[in-house]
């Protein structure tokens, strides 16, 4: 389950709210990494934090546009 929602909110980070959604799905790459799969908490903790940041440059573009 922890997984699922990770990846959901990775997909969410970068459509609504990158704030809130980023976190969250870093929250959810830890649960994975400690209670699952090391190798998959891994990868979902990265790809997070680099969604996020993505996510935030493109939102300070647009409003800058």
């Amino acid at each position: 389950m922890y997984p699922i929602l990770g990846w959901v909110f990775v997909v969410l980070t970068l459509i609504v709210l990158p704030i809130i959604f980023g976190p969250a799905a870093f929250v959810m790459g830890v649960l994975t990494f400690r209670k699952r799969s090391k190798v998959h908490g891994i990868v979902l903790m990265v790809v997070s934090v680099i969604v996020l940041i993505i996510s935030i440059i493109l939102s300070a573009l647009m409003m800058m546009a």
